[in-house]
């Protein structure tokens, strides 16, 4: 990639800016086009800048258009003719997309019929939270002895105090936990996710294939959450680490040790809720600054049809409480959450 020029670059001053921008243009991709950024290794402004340099995107109008807060184009033809230098214009010109396949027999209808019974199949094991994709998943290392894990995980920059306290096996691997952690926050299982602590990422089995095959340097270092259990990254009681869950809303979780305890002979270790307090954000709304405005908005006593619409559309009505937490129902629910872990654990080990 060309080294691009001085110019091209904001002033320092303008980190606070570049943050934000990018945080607000994640929000606005989908599930795939996140998947994308994380293969691309896009985690900062100057990252996506980079890739767009790399596409022919001419930088000096682009940096231009920004700092003086001009409206973006709102189709790609008009995005091309602003931004792209001339030669890249009309490269598409060449390409109908009609004529290419209008006659192209080698994918008719009888061959898409080979597919259709495996497609069905996929769509249902979509459904299911633990699928073939983490056919590889390890729920514990049954080759580690372990401890129990006092911890404590809280919501940060949350508008209202959002916290679990928990115990756990120490033994429990990472991608487990994180399966684990979702419930007892009340996330929906419905994003990418991972842990952080320094320079080092932990992340599933399919994260880590696209880190690898991505063609920019990355600043840290992945690994496989698989691999490495709760014990690898809590090594003394106040060692902390970052959930992030979602990165187009990026919500972020401090987890740290409270305590260490060793399991008495014949006890079997399992995950406990301890307490908690607060309501699980909707998913989809923004991250805490979001679902700061939509608290905003609930309080208000008048209120237009849109905004009634969208706070029914996150589930949030007049008897929505941001301070409610069921510690009897999640307590069980965490309870049934482990059986069906320890049940998944026992059948990985079977077919090993």
């Amino acid at each position: 990639m060309a080294k691009k020029k001085d110019k091209n670059h904001l002033p320092d001053n303008m980190g606070m800016f570049k943050k934000q921008a990018f945080e607000e243009g994640m929000k606005h991709l989908d599930s795939e086009q996140l998947k994308m950024m994380k293969e691309l290794g896009i985690n900062s402004f100057d990252d996506l800048m980079g890739v767009l340099a790399f596409t022919g995107i001419n930088m000096d109008k682009f940096i231009d258009s920004i700092q003086k807060d001009e409206e973006f184009p709102e189709t790609d033809e008009e995005f091309r003719k602003r931004f792209f230098d001339d030669d890249w214009e009309d490269e598409d010109d060449d390409f109908d997309d009609d004529d290419d396949w209008d006659d192209d027999d080698e994918f008719d209808s009888d061959d898409d019929d080979e597919f259709d019974s495996d497609d069905d199949d996929d769509d249902s094991e979509d459904d299911d939270d633990w699928d073939d994709d983490d056919e590889d998943i390890t729920c514990v290392l049954h080759d580690t002895k372990p401890q129990e894990f006092h911890l404590r995980v809280k919501l940060n920059n949350a508008p209202v105090p959002v916290w679990r306290e928990m115990k756990v096996p120490s033994n429990l691997s990472l991608e487990a936990f994180a399966f684990l952690l979702q419930d007892i926050m009340g996330w929906h299982h419905e994003h990418l996710h991972q842990f952080i602590q320094k320079d080092v990422h932990y992340v599933c089995p399919r994260d880590l294939e696209y880190s690898k095959q991505s063609l920019f340097p990355q600043r840290h270092i992945d690994h496989d959450a698989n691999k490495f259990h709760l014990g690898n990254v809590f090594q003394e009681k106040g060692d902390r680490i970052v959930f992030e869950y979602d990165f187009g809303n990026s919500w972020y979780h401090d987890i740290w040790l409270k305590g260490v305890r060793d399991y008495e002979e014949g006890e079997q270790p399992k995950a406990r809720l301890l307490k908690g307090k607060g309501a699980c954000p909707p998913e989809d709304c923004g991250g805490v600054w979001g679902y700061a405005n939509l608290l905003e908005l609930a309080s208000q006593k008048r209120k237009s049809a849109d905004e009634k619409e969208r706070l029914e559309w996150y589930g949030i009505d007049q008897h929505f409480d941001p301070n409610f937490f069921d510690q009897e129902e999640e307590e069980y629910f965490i309870e049934e959450v482990w059986e069906d872990l320890m049940s998944l654990d026992k059948e990985l080990r079977q077919e090993k």
